[in-house]
């Protein structure tokens, strides 16, 4: 009420003697801090801001109450004196506990600004620490102040992550304190990489790593990259996903490796073919020459083309053959490779549309002896 009063009337008597009644009923630390709260932050009242806590300072009766009437000392009134006096108090009768120890600790750091004693507090807050999100804190408290503690801490952090999903809840919830921390950041993915068991997270960190270091830190990529992954639909997904993030390609053409080497291990059964084909259409789209020779494509469409001369889809007439090589002419402009492409599909082709689609083709390559060739292949079939 007093508030709304001193809003639409400006009437400060009013105010004040609404403020003196409810100060006549509080009797409790908790209330009349709130108390003393309001008429600061109404008033800019200092005198009877200050008497208020004073008050509260006898009706309090633990440390929580003894830090949070300190803490207004300073914020409210630049009394760090009296603050000091209030901490040191607290700490006499804190609780033997994480959360009250940290409460502390933490603000004779922030609040009251004594690094030294705040140290002397975090060591023995340490000792109540069970968890990663306790170790956390303590870390991320004593970075700026204390470079061997912090050590210390951060050590115990990532002795405290057991799971994958204990990591996938601290890149979900404390990546922004991680990624202006990449000294640290690298050594969580390190851990990240220890406890993924599944080639999803593998490739989800092979993605964060990108995203948080480019392609700068082989070294770590390569922890993930050594790993065996046979999925190809997922290699290829990832590889996709990291042109974006690795504007370099650098990932992209190291994950399309594993695919293709995947396909040659596995060799190329009927229900990868489809997969193996948008690959291929894929790595082609790069646009990297180099690449498509280092990698031997060719190799990969000839199999590819005679495992399954039916593979052509008939009702369309964009067979994958014909997809590989417009995605050459398009994207390589190499017409050596794209006339090998042109003749493998020659070699597996059985219908009158496949060589009609060949005529196109032929003449785009500026081979109009097989254009004719391929249309009189036509012309029998009709």
């Amino acid at each position: 009420m007093p508030e709304k009063v001193l809003f639409y009337s400006n009437d400060i008597d009013f105010v004040r003697e609404i403020f003196r009644d409810k100060e006549s009923i509080v009797n409790s630390c908790a209330s009349v801090l709130y108390l003393s709260d309001r008429i600061f932050s109404t008033l800019k009242d200092e005198e009877w801001t200050r008497r208020l806590l004073e008050k509260s300072i006898k009706l309090s009766k633990n440390s929580s109450e003894k830090i949070a009437i300190a803490k207004r000392f300073i914020q409210q009134l630049n009394d760090k004196e009296m603050a000091k006096k209030l901490y040191k108090e607290a700490e006499e009768i804190v609780d033997g506990d994480f959360k009250s120890y940290y409460k502390l600790a933490n603000d004779i750091l922030f609040v009251l600004e004594d690094e030294k004693w705040a140290k002397q507090l975090y060591k023995k807050t340490e000792k109540y620490a069970k968890n990663k999100d306790d170790y956390f804190l303590l870390f991320k408290d004593i970075e700026k102040i204390d470079e061997n503690l912090c050590d210390k801490l951060f050590k115990k952090y990532l002795e405290s992550l057991k799971t994958y999903k204990d990591i996938e809840e601290v890149l979900s919830f404390d990546i922004k304190y991680f990624s202006e921390n990449k000294k640290l950041l690298k050594k969580v993915y390190e851990k990240a990489i220890e406890l993924a068991r599944i080639d999803k997270d593998r490739l989800e960190l092979l993605l964060n790593i990108a995203t948080y270091f480019g392609t700068s830190d082989i070294e770590l990529l390569d922890k993930i990259l050594t790993k065996k992954i046979n999925n190809i639909a997922l290699l290829r997904e990832y590889a996709l996903k990291s042109i974006d993030v690795s504007k370099d390609k650098y990932l992209a053409k190291e994950l399309f490796k594993k695919a293709l080497k995947s396909i040659k291990n596995k060799g190329f059964k009927t229900d990868d073919l489809f997969e193996i084909g948008r690959l291929l259409d894929d790595i082609i789209e790069l646009g990297d020459n180099e690449f498509v020779k280092e990698v031997n494509i060719l190799y990969f469409i000839e199999k590819l083309l005679k495992k399954q001369p039916d593979y052509f889809h008939r009702n369309s007439r964009f067979s994958l053959g014909g997809r590989l090589f417009n995605s050459i002419m398009t994207n390589l402009e190499d017409n050596e490779l794209a006339m090998k492409v042109c003749k493998l599909i020659e070699d597996n082709s059985i219908y009158e549309w496949e060589y009609s689609e060949l005529v196109i083709y032929y003449l785009r390559l500026d081979d109009k002896e097989a254009a004719r060739r391929m249309y009189e292949k036509y012309k029998k079939l009709i």
